[in-house]
């Protein structure tokens, strides 16, 4: 029974080893991959300078951009180059080449620099087709100019040579050939003689004299401008310039015997609004010698001067400015209708000079002198002068005094006769 039993167990192990062995045999195994070789053409992404680009220093190095590692060995003088064959040496490195010329570019010139096709990658892939860079050098400075060695000069002055000149408004100017050193103009170098006070401005080549004060009546002056002006360059203008002018001006009442004005007299109570018209004939009547000066008696009014400050009145004995003349606008001084009444204060002011006045005799351009006369109330006498006329308009204003008898009075110019 045991040996039975043995027998039959030996072939049962063997067919499960048998069994074991084939399913063992029977795994596939995989197989491993071949690496796929690569075909992508290289490219330029981008250059320094760019395509086209102007302006470029003439220091510059070029430098360009590949899409992937490049082969080294085929990025040499003889694929990356200038077009005219410039000196230059190339380097490469991590995808950039660069072409460093062997000395400076020309200024304002332009360039073409080539990248051949054959130019290849890791792989030997070439570039699709040749690459143009084109650019063009910084413009060359113009020369400098040449240097400037023509001397200044006049080109125009006013007032002319020979002018008679009203002196109360008389400024002088004087235009150059061309912008001058400005440390040269001053009074030492542009002045008048007689010598006069005043100030100096410069813009355009435009000089302009303002005297500090009215030039003298009568008075020839000889304005000089120094031959030592210098323009931006440091070219004097060699030579001093000289031109003359003279002053004069007519008088604001011209006085002779036999002058004689008729004015409409319109007296008016405001008051009442009573008007009352009259008329009032001033002749000059004759004159006389005052501390060796003539003074003209005018018939009503006193004796008057005119002197070269202006035309000058004698009231109650006392000589006093009446209007002063010539004289700016603003100017003020003081005078007395009433010398006789020292608490009363007055002051005279020159209001306007180019007044138009209508009158029956006619239309005046005017100067026009305001008086005040102030106490307790203030009066106003308006002067209406035209110079070489007289006296055109007066107007008294008698202010708050009207309400105590006080009248308004104009005085208009009918008719006049002045002595030539």
């Amino acid at each position: 029974m045991r040996r039975f039993l043995f027998i039959l167990l030996i072939p049962f192990i063997y067919s499960c080893s048998a069994e074991t062995n084939t399913v063992t045999d029977s795994i596939p195994v995989e197989d491993e991959k071949e690496p796929q070789a690569d075909t992508t053409l290289p490219f330029v992404i981008s250059t320094s300078p760019a395509r086209g680009e102007s302006y470029v220093a003439v220091d510059c190095a070029i430098e360009v951009l590949f899409s992937e590692d490049m082969n080294p060995a085929t990025i040499t003088e003889a694929t990356f180059y200038f077009s005219d064959s410039i000196p230059a040496t190339v380097n490469y490195d991590n995808k950039t080449a660069t072409l460093t010329p062997l000395d400076t570019l020309e200024q304002g010139r332009d360039y073409l620099v080539y990248v051949l096709l054959t130019v290849t990658d890791m792989a030997g892939n070439r570039m699709e087709d040749h690459y143009r860079l084109d650019f063009s050098t910084v413009q060359a400075p113009p020369p400098p100019p040449p240097p400037d060695t023509i001397r200044p000069y006049i080109l125009s002055i006013n007032p002319a040579d020979g002018d008679t000149v009203i002196p109360y408004s008389t400024t002088i100017s004087v235009i150059f050939s061309e912008p001058l050193d400005e440390s040269t103009i001053n009074l030492s170098n542009i002045y008048l003689d007689p010598h006069v006070s005043g100030s100096l401005s410069y813009s355009d080549e435009t000089v302009i004299f303002i005297p500090d004060s009215i030039l003298m009546r009568d008075t020839v002056y000889e304005i000089i401008v120094c031959g030592c002006i210098a323009d931006t360059a440091g070219n004097t203008m060699g030579d001093d310039y000289r031109w003359s002018i003279s002053t004069d001006y007519e008088d604001l009442m011209p006085l002779a015997i036999g002058n004689q004005w008729v004015y409409r007299v319109d007296s008016r109570d405001s008051l009442y609004y009573n008007v009352e018209i009259s008329y009032d004939t001033v002749l000059i009547k004759d004159s006389v010698l005052r501390d060796d000066e003539y003074w003209y008696y005018v018939d009503g009014g006193g004796y008057f001067q005119n002197k070269d400050d202006g035309l000058w009145n004698i009231i109650n004995g006392m000589e006093q400015l009446f209007l002063k003349h010539p004289a700016v606008v603003g100017d003020e001084y003081g005078f007395s209708p009433y010398p006789q009444y020292s608490w009363l204060g007055t002051r005279m002011t020159l209001i306007s000079k180019d007044t138009l006045v209508e009158v029956p005799a006619g239309t005046f351009s005017c100067y026009l002198y305001v008086c005040e006369v102030y106490d307790v109330y203030t009066m106003y006498d308006s002067y209406f002068y035209a110079p070489g006329i007289g006296m055109v308009k007066k107007i008294h204003d008698p202010g708050a005094m009207i309400y105590f008898g006080g009248k308004q009075v104009v005085k208009h110019l009918e008719s006049y006769q002045i002595q030539q």
